[in-house]
């Protein structure tokens, strides 16, 4: 075999002893994550109360039906008792009475309205919960990813000295090749089995913390996919859950001005009712009756408590403006950090890919050239410790450069 091919060959074996554990991809640990998140279950709780608030509004404004009974028996003793002019001495009356406050279509809508942006509003506390999930899941994910990648690196480094191990024990055993050098080159294989294992020991304690995030019970090892590839651009401030989100608090707050205007108007309520009412004496039987009625109430004067609930609203009103505008500035700010970020890193990753060509040239060279001692074995070991920094560098960049685009992908705002 041609010692050029050792790094194909050790990759080779690499990849087939990564193949025998469960490969699994960042779909997958999202799923769970929302499956065992029990916010989203909280969020459809409060949409069910917010539908029972809307049907106990409607009630409200509904017929009102009530049942009331007295009985009243005032005695006088002796001359002693209340006036029977007023007590008729006794009273027996049961009485079903309904009550209807006329409200107009508008107004009820105006008040319904109130559940239907809160709705809204918990849809998009929703997707922000759901994008904060992914954020969180995808960073791990990607921090395990990358550890993965380096332990591979590691794996496939210890492949490599353990061919050369072979071959450079055969030379110094015929003496062809330094003693000194074989043993400089031991202590580097040993250093380097150290090193894989604490890469490997790095992955699963990063891979156990991805799977508690994601309500996981499993100790096994994983192999993990690739992220995903994702547009590196986020959507516009106007187009964002955070725009969105002002909108409805505007919407919320002109709805609270429409109440507060609704709740001074003048109301307008039917009544009747329907029973038996006697003071027993005379024509007891003949007391059963019903009656009909209209009420009008008019709001007068309240000591001013519609103007001060208006001026809390605008208030409320101006908080928002701020609050919007300083969220746009954050958005947009974040967004040319972000991209600056990106551009840096991916600047970083090309011009480490062209010095890793050649490194990877030089140790093949000092293959062929260490036997034979064209090469110092402290050179050889450094330029391989070389080609390791720019592996692990490359790597570093590739999974900051992922982390970068899933802050882009899923944008939030502290």
């Amino acid at each position: 075999m041609k010692k050029g091919k050792l790094f194909l060959l050790s990759g080779a074996m690499l990849v087939a002893a990564a193949a025998l554990g469960q490969k699994k991809d960042l779909s997958f640990y999202l799923s769970m994550a929302r499956q065992h998140t029990p916010v989203f279950d909280d969020l459809a709780g409060q949409r069910r109360s917010l539908s029972l608030d809307s049907a106990k509004l409607k009630a409200i404004y509904g017929i009102q039906v009530s049942a009331d009974v007295n009985l009243i028996y005032a005695p006088v003793i002796h001359g002693w008792g209340y006036d029977k002019a007023i007590t008729n001495g006794q009273d027996i009356t049961g009485i079903l009475s309904l009550k209807k406050e006329i409200v107009s279509r508008d107004n009820m809508q105006t008040r319904l309205q109130q559940f239907s942006i809160q709705g809204k509003q918990l849809d998009n506390q929703e997707t922000i919960s759901r994008r904060s999930i992914g954020q969180t899941v995808t960073e791990q994910y990607i921090a395990c990813y990358g550890d993965q990648l380096q332990y591979l690196l590691a794996r496939e480094i210890s492949s490599f000295l353990a061919v050369e191990d072979h071959i450079l024990l055969a030379l110094t055993r015929t003496a062809s090749f330094s003693q000194t050098d074989y043993l400089l080159f031991k202590v580097a294989l040993q250093t380097q089995d150290l090193t894989e294992k604490e890469a490997r020991g790095r992955f699963l304690n990063d891979l156990g913390l991805l799977n508690y995030q994601c309500g996981i019970v499993d100790t096994s090892w994983t192999e993990l996919a690739p992220p995903p590839a994702e547009d590196a651009q986020p959507v516009a401030f106007n187009q964002s859950l955070y725009y969105q989100q002002n909108q409805l608090d505007s919407i919320q707050i002109d709805n609270t001005a429409r109440v507060i205007h609704l709740n001074y108007k003048p109301k307008i309520s039917v009544f009747g009712d329907g029973g038996y009412s006697s003071s027993l004496p005379g024509q007891a039987a003949k007391n059963f009756g019903a009656s009909i009625g209209l009420s009008y109430s008019l709001p007068i004067y309240d000591g001013q408590q519609k103007k001060y609930a208006l001026l809390q609203n605008n208030l409320l009103s101006e908080s928002r403006q701020r609050h919007a505008a300083q969220r746009r500035r954050q958005y947009e700010g974040i967004v040319m950090q972000l991209n600056q970020q990106l551009h840096i890193c991916e600047e970083q990753i090309n011009a480490s890919e062209k010095r890793l060509l050649y490194a990877k040239t030089l140790i093949i060279a000092g293959k062929k050239q260490l036997p034979t001692g064209g090469m110092r074995m402290a050179d050889y070991l450094m330029g391989i410790n070389n080609y390791m920094n720019l592996r692990a560098t490359v790597i570093q960049n590739k999974i900051k450069r992922f982390l970068i685009i899933n802050q882009l992908h899923n944008l939030l705002l502290p």
